[in-house]
């Protein structure tokens, strides 16, 4: 047929781009019968516009094709040709030549000459056809026929794999329509235009609509293949909506897909969610019209209007469908609501006015469709719920959402009257239900509409409130009262609620949402205890009562408390020990020495911690993969002991034995980074996760006894960049001090619980059973009204036919709404069915109540009522049931009788470590590999594919960053742009070295990782030209000048491999020195080849040694000498990786946050496929641990029921955030937390006792057993224990079927499943180890596994490793023993137990050692439940109150056929004492030893029965023995006591003026013992007070005589020099555009522990601000500055020094403290409203024998500062040159603006810490002091502005600049004003106060004031501006420092009463009374005698007065 003969194929299926340019013929011809779902109607007539545009819109093809269609002649349209093949070309196949070309899409192949029949080979017998090419690769197909196969009945364009099977795995990728082939029951075609929908509401399907999802309203049914051919006009390229109708039809697109349209299921779903949800794709801009068009109404009568009812709603009912809340597409999600977010003005301008005109009508619906309010309701409150908590900020952002919520609040209680009301006053579908069934729609619509309002209400900005209902009055018993109280008093809230206002460190929030989980370095260091609320009823709180938010910040804060408390205390052992001496003894130094090992940090009581440290670390590399993602690869030092056992098999089994522990995947583990510096170190910690496999450390282990490998990811990203820094600089000298801490801490088995309890947008409202189990202020539940679980409608029924004996059937079922049913029912059970009474009360109970609680003891069936609750719920048609159990064991128990009873197989258990080999084939990952291929699987691999190529990238980057020698083209590229010429010359080398080049490529080098390729740049750094020229080795070669120096010898001998050279060829290699004849032929060969290049001559070796200048500027390189080539070569290396180190920092931090994406993206998709299988499962079972792993799958599934199995011994945060989930972070707003709290479950059943053993947690401090904090914080009481004792109802189960009453009574305990062993039961964990060991030669013993990871912690490694080995021996059952501790054997049972409470009570059994384990009888009562036959108590009772306790534990009455619990207590007697010399035993020379001073009395003379004090005796250090009286008398006892009756009664005040240390009377050695030791530590501090004082004065004077004598002015001629000496070339010029430097952009964030005054390190070449610097300057500025900087050390050591008093005064008052307040604590006594912690702190300084504080080590701290001002006032001078010199010679804008950053930081830190010295001087009440470190204070302010102005003046800010001036200048004339009212008020103003306040104070403020009017008049043009001048700097730090030291002392030093010096001028001493000019206390004295209260100056001694030349006073009163 001619081309316009031929019909078109395009225009026959609808459509043709080409128009009237088409060569074929567009008509219509009839076809054949096809399929009858798309019948063709060619002889209609055409369709107006709009009907058209309709049909054109519903049609299987789009308006507007993204590509043009095929141009290749084809066969019409209705020839089928049958065997030809898919994806190939029909035109290629029949004629064999396609006018397409290359260009065709499909396949060229041949028809077969001789065409065979088809194979009659079934679907999953045929092969794929081949992949198109368009596919990237092949992927997995759904069977199909062979492509050669005709099948008759495939309608045209129509896949034939969906046709086939119904399944098409390229799903919306695929470019044909879906179509399946039509059954008999299938109607023969469908309407393409929009279908109506009806709006009917079916009661029967209440279920549907009380879900909280809009799925349930949603009615259009379109099938998935349908779904597929009508969206792929809406989401191609380009497209657009043209007509409402074509809205509609999308919207009906989106109201199929749910998953009450049973055609679809999970997966299809997420396949459609992520297409009209991907932010890259057409689909979601469709939905962005429809929701921004421009006219909605309800009515839609106008024909551009779009109807609210038919085009709106469904699209907000697709925003809050199940599908879409609960996806894993979290990406999705959030793009999906941010098209709210974006248009949330016009999406509330259509609500509102659409919602108001159907509530003034009195209906939701329009002409042609039926809407419910109910939908609109539930619908709208859903999406904006959602909305709102997805976007924190929505309601600060869009004032409107208010109001509408309001409105929405006020439309549904209207719609509730009007559809309740009778009769009905609004037309709506639901007023024909039953007022049951409307009730409880309406109910939890309300619900949802309380929620929404509550979440409005506490966002951020809003202003919303719920009327405040008056609180009610409690009462509480007296007990309660009072910790209550106590509590109240010593609150101390968390953020801005803390002490001041401000928080207690960087990561100190109110908000628990905005807690980073991981502890920060300021964290980890912070001083301050954490914030612990009290988990108590009533106990105060930053949160209301009765809110879920109090209930999960509390727990959330203890479960935190619990991970990172190990890795503080760790860390600040570590610190303590780094802060010590050199040379001190620590156990850190002792670890260094060794190379690691176990850090023993004893703590009070049972709080001790041991963790790890290793040693030696070293960064090997940074890579990334799929499992981790970003890691760090280490290496460090093998601990000592065992792990560096010579044989490797050694060294692989004790990892194996210790791994659980030690070094485990997922374990948390720290870097302590040391910086080297001179004068301070930079400490910084680094957290992170282990992420190597078992395997990875056991293959390091063997391969190496000195050094192991991990894998480290670190949470804080400054990590991985200053990692990847030190491999890009190679510097590890300059890397200092790393030191690895492993805590003991399982992190990754914790987080999961932290992140799921973080929950910032999800609403208390919407939690589930928040009524139950929140802390209400009354503490008590037993009056709480308990519903039924929430999908219990009032037609839903319980079918309880399966608890009856199938023999006897009963048809028996439940409502749980109806109270004649559950009476019925608990009749009947107890009657008839398997159930005892508890336990059919207990069943009746917990299908009542969506809380309930069962208990019972031991034997009594929780497991069989668990398993009955199990088949009851499930033949009901409740799932999926959530089974979490504490142990791996308990679970695998349940769900094997639940397998046994039959009661379903659509099992998954999660977590992969079942030891039941029929348990392990339900789980997760089993089933997985078992299921078939989804669109999800596809997904994954395309996704996982991405990640791999992110990883080739980051491995490429990597190797760049860590290569020595940048490679060639980054060295061609930085030659040809700074050194061309080089380059040049480089590229065109000489003829015979570019001839000896040609000839070397042939060859390849071996490197160290393969073979090395060369370039012409490598073969002139490695001079293989001068290796060329280099003659034979000969005893003459250094004398021939022909040949260079010796500096070549080195490339001298190597082999050649020149073919030029051979003059004939040698089959032996030479060795040695060449012979003379063969140095001839040598130089023969030479000139035989330079002479065929025309060259006359063997050239010279070069043999120079220019320096680096004459190199770079000489381009003849190949003329270079081989070290001239290595220095240029180094300098230009270097440069290109300085050049390339920014952008490779970049792209690192580029492709870190892409691959952490990825990888994000992939777990999503991942979890997609398990979300399918999961949410077609009946019982879903997991741990504690695995729930909150697993809680975004648990969330995408919605489980209704949770069961908690031995719910007594898991901890509420576990059973919490099991219920609530989180999601990945996402760069979406809502994704920057967890998101979780969502209310999936509706029914919580917790079952164990909760008076068994609780859970175990590691902090002991937060324990119930902890005697002062238990009772407060109560972590691990479980939520059953809790609820229980609040009073909310519990299940009993009583009847008894296995021990006897006696001990039923006596125990709680789990199940029992075990049989067969004999148990031997351990109170503490240290016995195992020893029992183990005496049992180990004779049975075989099996210690569990929680036991075996806490023994490595308890014992030595070493011990450890051998216990933990297993054992492989066989050997018989009988000789068999379980070794347990007590707390670890809980669920367990043996035939017989032995319990061993053996306990040393220590060296002094009479002093009332308690026995932890008989705190309680928790952990003893339950194991003589445990033996089936016989069980016996062992060991030695040393106190007898814990005898008789015990003893009232074991005491049970015997029986012959029943256990029976024996007791055999033992006395012991105490421990002899031989350290004293008794009067007995002593040798004749003893007895004659004077021992009586006072009556002259010897040894023998005393009665050694006496019980005087001139009878006992002591016996000194000396081996002298004295009576205590003469001891008392020679030490001054009473000094320090006060001795009242003839006893000493209490502690004294400590005497004043200098003491002597007390001495033996024989041999005058000191006096040390005990009972004076308080003496001789007193006057040890006075001398050591006297040494420091002494030191700070005299450096204090050294170093203010430096700082006069350092000669500024020549220091500034020196840097003017200097920067005249810098070549041009070496500072960078104007044109450079300045950077954005972050580091110097915070340089005011100063660390809060930085110390006073800042460190050095600041203003030196390390620092961030002088780094970036060029060099030139930098070297200069540090010359310039190098005797100021040490001016500054020393005088920042002086500050740093406290005095000895202090110290001690400091030490003596925490002592007393702590001892006090635990008395305080545990009497709970209060006085009046002083807090216990006050009430403690003023009776340790009362009782601490100190008066006050001292105070006279502030003097020098102060000074010390000042003198710091000074140094760094003069930096700012020689600052400000430098600054004029680089604006004068027009240096780099970049560098200048660097400089300027430096100078405002130096003057910043003066602004810092002349504050914090301001606060030392007001501490300390030296208020001259004071009043004169606010002058620099002030003098700072100034100058930071001046700099400022000069820097930023711009005519443009000048206004900004006079404000601030004005203000400065304010602050100024305040500050001046403020203390000096302050200093009048301290002092009595005499006089001379009066002349030293103008001289030190008034007049230098007042100049600095002028200088600030002056600026002010200058910037408002009145005057001249002009920066301070340094001269003028000078002068003021003059006037500041002025009198400094010039103390003329002619008299005594005394002390004020507050520890201020001062001196008495008169000779003869004091004569007069006078006011301490500090702090205005009373001084001197009258007479010559000096007032009481004050005291002989310990801190200025006589040695400084002889300095000062003061002479010894000639009266007795002034010594």
């Amino acid at each position: 047929m001619p081309p316009k003969q031929r019909l078109c194929d395009f225009y026959q299926r609808g459509h043709c781009i080409h128009g009237d340019n088409c060569k074929f013929l567009h008509a219509r011809e009839d076809e054949p019968a096809r399929s009858t779902s798309t019948p063709k109607a060619p002889k209609t007539p055409k369709p107006p516009p709009s009907v058209a545009a309709s049909q054109s819109s519903n049609s299987s093809h789009s308006l507007r094709q993204p590509w043009p269609a095929p141009r290749t002649p084809t066969a019409p349209a209705s020839r089928f040709v049958a065997y030809l093949p898919r994806n190939t070309c029909r035109t290629y196949w029949e004629t064999g030549q396609c006018d397409r070309g290359s260009n065709c899409k499909f396949q060229h192949k041949l028809r077969p000459q001789t065409p065979k029949s088809p194979p009659s080979v079934t679907a999953s017998q045929s092969s794929n056809p081949p992949p198109s090419p368009r596919q990237p690769g092949p992927a997995p197909r759904t069977p199909t026929a062979p492509a050669g196969r005709f099948v008759a009945d495939l309608p045209r364009n129509t896949c034939r794999t969906y046709w086939e099977t119904g399944q098409c795995d390229r799903g919306y990728d695929c470019k044909f329509e879906h179509k399946t082939r039509p059954q008999q029951s299938q109607p023969k075609g469908f309407s393409r235009s929009a279908p109506s929908v009806s709006g009917v509401l079916i009661e029967e399907h209440l279920e549907r609509y009380v879900s909280g999802f809009s799925d349930g309203f949603a009615l259009q049914v379109f099938n998935p293949g349908q779904v597929h051919n009508k969206l792929k006009p809406f989401v191609q390229d380009g497209s657009e909506f043209r007509t409402a109708q074509e809205m509609y039809h999308f919207a009906s697109i989106l109201d199929s897909v749910h998953e009450f349209n049973y055609e679809w299921d999970f997966d299809g779903g997420q396949s459609f969610f992520s297409i009209v949800s991907d932010p890259s794709k057409e689909g979601i801009h469709r939905i962005q019209d429809i929701l921004l068009h421009e006219s909605v109404s309800s009515e839609a009568v106008n024909p551009g209007d779009l109807s609210f009812q038919r085009g709106y709603l469904p699209v907000l009912g697709y925003f809050s469908s199940r599908w879409v809340l609960r996806s894993t597409l979290r990406r999705n999600i959030n793009a999906l609501y941010g098209l709210l977010h974006h248009s949330f003005e016009d999406v509330e301008r259509v609500l509102q006015s659409c919602i108001s005109t159907c509530m003034e009508k009195k209906s939701f619906s329009d002409s042609s469709t039926s809407v419910s309010g109910l939908r609109v309701f539930v619908t709208l409150t859903r999406c904006l719920f959602e909305y709102a908590t997805h976007f924190k900020n929505a309601v600060a952002q869009h004032p409107c959402f208010e109001n509408l919520v309001t409105n929405l609040v006020e439309w549904s209680e209207i719609w509730t009257l009007a559809v309740c009301s009778s009769p009905p006053q609004f037309n709506d579908p639901i007023t024909d239900w039953s007022s049951d069934s409307k009730l409880a729609v309406i109910e939890r619509m309300k619900k949802s509409v309380d929620a929404l309002f509550d979440v409005i209400a506490r966002a951020e900005g809003s202003t919303l409130r719920r009327p405040e209902t008056k609180p009610e009055v409690l009462e509480r018993g007296p007990e309660n009262q009072i910790l209550l109280n106590k509590l109240e008093l010593t609150y101390d809230g968390p953020g801005v609620h803390h002490e001041g206002g401000a928080p207690r460190h960087d990561n100190d929030e109110e908000d628990v949402s905005r807690i980073q989980v991981v502890p920060t370095h300021d964290e980890l260091t912070c001083s301050d205890d954490p914030y612990l609320p009290a988990n108590i009823p009533g106990a105060r709180h930053h949160l209301p009562g009765d809110s879920m938010e109090r209930l999960v910040d509390i727990q959330f804060r203890l479960l935190r408390e619990e991970l990172i408390a190990p890795i503080r205390i760790s860390l600040l052992r570590i610190l303590d020990d780094f802060h010590q001496p050199p040379k001190a003894k620590t156990q850190l130094n002792t670890l260094l020495e060794k190379g690691g090992g176990l850090y023993r940090a004893s703590q009070s009581g049972a709080d001790s911690v041991m963790f790890s440290v290793y040693t030696g670390v070293n960064f090997k590399n940074i890579d990334c993969d799929i499992r981790c993602g970003l890691a760090v690869n280490l290496a460090f030092d093998t601990p000592h002991g065992h792990a560096r056992n010579p044989d490797p098999k050694k060294r692989v089994s004790y990892w194996e034995s210790v791994g659980r522990k030690r070094l485990m995947q997922g374990g948390l583990i720290g870097l302590l980074w040391v910086s080297n510096d001179s004068t301070s170190q930079d400490v910084k910690f680094y957290l992170g996760t282990i992420t190597s496999f078992a395997d990875d450390l056991r293959k390091s282990a063997s391969e190496s006894p000195h050094t192991l490998a991990l894998k480290v990811s670190f949470f804080d990203s400054e990590a991985d960049v200053r990692i990847l820094n030190a491999l890009h600089e190679r510097r590890p000298d300059e890397e200092g001090t790393k030191i690895l801490i492993e805590a003991p801490i399982m992190f990754e088995s914790i987080r999961p619980f932290l992140e799921s309890l973080q929950s910032p947008e999800r609403p208390p409202a919407s939690i589930p059973f928040a009524s139950y189990i929140t802390h209400p202020d009354s503490g008590d539940l037993s009056t709480v009204d308990m519903d039924p679980p929430a999908y219990a409608t009032p037609r839903f029924e319980y079918k309880l036919d399966c608890l009856f004996d199938p023999d006897y059937p009963v048809k028996l079922s439940l409502r749980p709404n109806d109270t004649s049913s559950v009476h019925r029912a608990r009749d009947i059970l107890k009657a008839q069915s398997r159930l005892d009474p508890s336990q059919a009360d207990a069943m009746v109970n917990v299908l009542t109540s969506e809380v309930s609680l069962i208990q019972g003891p031991p034997g009594t069936g929780k497991s069989f009522t668990g398993v009955e609750l199990l088949r009851v719920m499930i033949s009901s048609g409740v799932r999926p049931v959530l089974l979490i159990a504490f142990t791996n064991h308990a679970l695998d128990n349940i769900i094997t009788h639940v397998l046994e009873k039959g009661i379903t197989k659509k099992i998954v258990r999660l977590g992969a470590r079942s030891a039941d080999p029929t348990v392990s084939q339900y789980t997760l990952e089993n089933i997985l590999k078992m299921k078939p291929p989804s669109q999800a699987d596809k997904a994954a691999r395309q996704a996982r594919q991405k990640v791999k190529g992110l990883q080739g990238s980051f491995s490429r980057l990597m190797s760049t960053v860590t290569a020595e020698i940048a490679d060639e083209s980054q060295c061609q590229e930085y030659l040809g742009q700074y050194f061309p010429d080089h380059l040049h010359a480089l590229n065109t080398p000489p003829a015979w070295i570019q001839q000896l080049f040609d000839q070397s490529q042939g060859w390849q080098t071996v490197a160290g990782h393969g073979y090395e390729n060369h370039n012409l740049l490598d073969f002139w750094r490695n001079a293989k030209d001068l290796e060329f020229l280099t003659p034979p080795r000969e005893d003459n070669r250094q004398s021939d000048p022909a040949h260079g120096n010796a500096r070549t010898d080195r490339a001298r001998g190597r082999s050649r491999r020149f073919d030029e050279l051979s003059v004939e060829d040698s089959d032996e290699e030479e060795e040695g020195d060449l012979t003379e004849p063969e140095v001839e032929d040598w130089v023969t060969s030479m000139t035989t080849f330079f002479a065929r290049l025309n060259i006359g001559g063997i050239p010279r070796i070069p043999a120079g040694v220019r320096d680096l200048r004459r190199l770079l500027d000489d381009c003849e390189v190949w003329r270079m000498s081989l070290d001239e080539r290595q220095r240029i070569f180094e300098h230009w290396n270097t440069r290109i990786r300085e050049l390339s180190w920014d952008d490779q920092k970049e792209e690192f931090n580029q492709l870190k946050n892409r691959h952490a994406e990825a990888r994000k993206t992939l777990s999503q998709i991942v979890d997609r496929g398990k979300v399918e299988l999961l949410s077609k499962a009946d019982l879903i079972g997991c741990t504690t641990n695995g729930a909150a792993k697993l809680a975004n799958l648990l969330k995408s599934v919605g489980p209704k029921v949770l069961l908690v199995e031995e719910a007594g011994q898991v901890l509420e945060a576990h059973v919490l955030s099991s219920k609530y989930c989180y999601y990945l972070h996402t760069e979406y707003p809502a994704d920057m937390h967890a998101l979780g709290l969502v209310p999936s479950i509706e029914h919580l059943i917790l079952i164990g006792d909760p008076l068994q053993l609780r859970p175990t947690i590691e902090n002991y401090h937060l324990s119930m057993d902890h005697p002062k904090t238990g009772k407060i914080y109560r972590f691990d009481q479980s939520l059953m224990e809790r609820l229980f004792k609040m009073g909310l109802p519990m299940s009993q189960l009583d009847v008894q079927r296995r021990m006897r009453p006696e001990i039923a009574n006596l125990v709680r305990q789990g199940k029992y499943t075990r049989s067969g062993d004999i148990v031997v039961l351990c109170a503490y964990l240290g016995q195992l180890a020893k029992v183990r060991k005496l049992l180990s030669n004779e049975v075989t013993t099996v210690i569990d596994e929680r036991d075996a990871v806490q023994l490595i912690n308890h014992e030595d490694n070493d011990e450890a490793a051998e216990i933990l080995v297993d054992s492989t021996e066989q050997i018989q059952v009988s000789k068999r023993v379980l070794l347990r501790t007590v707390d670890n054997f809980q669920g367990e049972e043996g035939t017989i137990v032995i319990l061993s409470l053996v306990r040393n009570s220590g060296e002094n059994p009479k002093a009332g050692r308690k026995i932890g384990f008989l705190k309680t009888t928790r952990s003893i009562g339950p194991f003589a439940a445990q033996a089936r036959v016989s069980s016996s108590a062992l060991g030695v009772i040393l106190v007898e109150r814990s005898a008789r306790k015990l003893a009232e534990i074991v005491t049970i009455p015997r029986a012959s056929d029943s256990p029976a619990a024996t007791w055999n207590p033992y006395d012991v007697c105490g421990e002899p004492c031989d350290i004293q010399i008794c009067p007995l035993c002593a040798d004749d020379d003893t007895q004659n030893q004077v021992v009586d001073v006072i009556g002259g009395r010897q040894l023998f003379e005393i009665d050694p029965d006496g019980e005087e004090l001139d009878s006992l005796l002591i016996t000194l250090e000396c081996g002298h023995v004295i009576t205590v009286e003469s001891l008392d008398d020679i030490c001054e006892l009473k000094k320090y006591y006060t001795h009242t009756d003839g006893e000493w009664a209490s502690i004294a005040p400590s005497p004043p003026g200098l003491q002597r240390p007390p001495a033996c009377p024989h041999c005058q050695a000191p006096i040390k013992s005990l009972r004076y030791g308080r003496i001789f530590k007193r006057a040890d501090l006075d001398m050591s007070e006297q040494n420091v004082a002494t030191s700070c004065q005299r450096a204090l004077r050294l170093i203010q005589d430096r700082i006069i004598r350092f000669d500024i002015t020549k220091a500034l001629d020196d840097l003017e020099k200097g920067f005249a000496k810098i070549p041009p070339g070496q500072l960078p010029v104007a044109g450079e555009q300045p950077e954005i430097e972050l580091e110097l952009r915070e340089r005011k964030a100063i660390r809060a522990t930085e110390p006073l005054p800042v460190p050095s390190k600041r203003f030196k070449k390390q620092s961030v601000a002088i780094r970036r610097l060029p060099k030139p300057i930098v070297d200069l500025w540090m010359k310039g500055v190098r005797r100021l900087l040490g001016y500054y050390d020393e005088a920042s050591q002086v500050a740093s020094t406290k005095s000895s008093h202090v110290r001690a005064y400091e030490a003596a008052v925490a002592t007393l403290y702590r001892q006090y307040l635990s008395e305080l604590d545990y009497s709970g006594e209060l006085r009046g409203t002083v807090t216990p912690e006050d009430m403690a702190l003023g009776l340790a300084r009362e009782h601490c024998g100190l008066p006050a504080s001292p105070k006279a080590d502030a003097r020098f701290r102060l000074e010390a500062c000042w003198q710091t001002f000074n140094i760094r006032f003069h930096m700012v001078t020689l600052a400000q040159k430098v600054a004029d010199i680089l604006a004068k010679s027009r240096a780099a804008e970049k560098v200048r603006s660097l400089w300027a950053d430096l100078i405002e930081d130096i003057i910043h830190t003066v602004e810092r810490d002349a504050s914090l010295a301001i606060e030392e001087a007001r501490k300390s009440q030296s208020n001259r002091q004071l009043v004169r470190t606010v002058l620099f204070l002030m003098e700072a302010r100034y100058q930071a502005f001046s700099h400022r102005t000069d820097r930023y003046f711009d005519r443009k800010l000048l206004e900004k600049l006079k404000t601030e001036a004005r203000d400065g200048c304010s602050l100024a004339k305040l500050t001046m004003q403020q203390y000096s009212r302050q200093f009048r008020e301290a002092m009595d103003f005499n006089l001379s106060d009066q002349k030293w306040l103008k001289n030190n104070f008034s007049v230098p403020a007042e100049a600095i004031v002028a200088k600030w009017s002056d600026m002010v008049a200058g910037l408002e043009g009145r005057g001249s501006y002009s920066q301070v001048a340094s001269s003028e700097t000078r002068e003021i730090a003059k006037a500041l420092m002025g009198g400094f030291l010039a103390i003329k002392a002619r008299g005594h030093f005394k002390q004020c009463p507050n520890g201020h010096a001062y001196d008495i001028t008169e000779y003869g001493g004091a004569t007069e009374e006078s006011r301490c000019p500090e702090c205005n206390s009373t001084i001197g004295g009258a007479m010559h005698n000096v007032n009481p209260s004050n005291s002989r100056g310990t801190g200025l001694g006589s040695s400084i007065g002889r300095e000062e030349g003061m002479t010894e006073s000639p009266w007795v009163w002034g010594a």
